[in-house]
């Protein structure tokens, strides 16, 4: 079980983080693999780095060898006897090659298994890949095809920020399909939006080289100074506004593929950098729920600091906003589309509550709220349910930030949001 343990580790962060196999093994020696470490256990990481093929091929020179010096050592005697010996001793190989062979074919099978725990490890909480949404084959930067052109290009304008996290990131989105849409590069500067917010606040490992590989921009300093002059600077708001003519399907796909590559390269900082202040700020709600370095709650409550009771290990998170108190009116225009109550994703009534969470077997689990802090009045009331409340508690200051509740809520169980 701790080889298996190890060489999952191992091939994880060789396979999903793309760090090098050497780097790979002495960071599992570090990490998962301490404790009472010993021989056995370095010996499972050193047969992960050797391919089957190679080990095989060195077993089959030795057993042949010694075939020959035995066979050597027999060729003068004709008795029955030695030649008796030279047989069995002939079964026996060809048993052991067999037995090789097989042992390659095994070998495979191991490889698949691990490659179906291949995982993430965000806050030491894994989110595994064959879990995660698929994605159709072949797609560049997310789509199933953009013709970049710098005549025309779209420049973002780094300097205005329209509001708040939410729309930060839907601006994004939305900058992305204007750009596909009109066959137009996306530029982006250095600083400010969208690389400092709310880029570099969500998302770690942010380099240029795997913004440009995932996201498909382009930084401005990039651009041929004869097309600089052609570029059409846009603002956050306008992105906002912007209705894409791509298909649901595909803006659902290309969500999903940015935000799967963005966690792969958040997942391989934490993994390379788990003490960074970064990493820390990022997990401080988990890490004050679960523990730190903790991987993983096999069952019960853990008692927290700052937390009325302890938490489950499988949870759901509310997220309560009330949008400066206009949220009334901001859902009352979707209720007429939809025909849902504006009042059910403010009030987050118990009943509603129940209705989602008792077909999921999640009703007996803690459920978190994590909230803008304008509305106090949800927290109260739920507090008090007497079916909800001995599971309801908000998450307190003390113990989170934006990000981190973020984080808490992308790796909840069940998530019930604000729309």
């Amino acid at each position: 079980g701790t080889n298996y343990k190890c060489g999952t580790k191992v091939n994880n962060m060789v396979e999903v983080y793309t760090i090098p196999r050497e780097r790979a093994i002495a960071t599992a020696v570090l990490m998962n693999c301490t404790d009472d470490f010993h021989s056995s256990r370095i010996g499972s990481l050193q047969t992960l780095s050797m391919p089957s093929f190679e080990s095989g091929i060195v077993q089959i020179i030795a057993i042949v060898a010694l075939f020959l010096i035995i066979r050597r050592y027999f060729k003068q005697s004709c008795s029955i006897v030695a030649k008796l010996i030279l047989g069995i001793f002939g079964v026996v190989t060809a048993t052991s090659l067999l037995q090789i062979q097989m042992k390659g074919t095994t070998t495979t099978t191991s490889t698949e298994k691990l490659g179906d725990e291949v995982h993430f490890s965000l806050c030491n909480r894994n989110v595994y890949v064959k879990d995660m949404a698929p994605l159709p084959p072949q797609l560049e930067f997310g789509f199933s095809e953009w013709k970049r052109n710098y005549t025309f290009g779209i420049l973002m304008d780094s300097t205005f920020l329209f509001g708040r996290t939410g729309n930060h990131i839907r601006s994004v989105f939305h900058a992305l399909d204007m750009a596909r849409d009109g066959s137009r590069s996306l530029i982006i500067q250095e600083r400010g939006f969208p690389i400092d917010t709310p880029l570099n606040e969500l998302f770690m490992g942010l380099q240029r080289s795997n913004l440009e590989r995932v996201l498909g921009i382009t930084f401005y300093d990039n651009v041929p100074d004869d097309y600089k002059s052609m570029l059409s600077s846009v603002r956050g708001g306008q992105f906002m506004r912007y209705q894409s003519s791509s298909s649901l399907q595909e803006r659902i796909d290309h969500r999903n593929y940015v935000l799967q590559e963005l966690y792969r390269l958040t997942a391989k900082e934490m993994e390379l950098n788990p003490e960074s202040p970064v990493t820390r700020g990022m997990c401080q709600s988990l890490n004050a729920i679960f523990g730190h370095d903790k991987r993983g709650v096999t069952g019960g409550k853990l008692e927290t600091p700052g937390l009325k009771y302890g938490v489950t290990e499988k949870y759901t998170v509310i997220h309560s906003r009330s949008f400066e108190g206009i949220a009334y009116q901001l859902l009352e225009g979707d209720s007429k589309v939809h025909g849902d109550d504006p009042r059910a994703m403010i009030e987050f009534p118990s009943d509603l509550l129940l209705e989602i969470l008792s077909p999921l077997a999640m009703s007996n689990n803690s459920i978190l709220m994590i909230s803008d802090g304008q509305n106090t009045s949800v927290s109260e009331r739920l507090s008090s349910d007497p079916t909800i409340g001995p599971y309801f508690q908000e998450i307190a200051p003390n113990i989170s930030n934006k990000v981190s509740d973020i984080m808490l809520a992308i790796l909840s169980t069940v998530f019930i949001g604000n729309p």
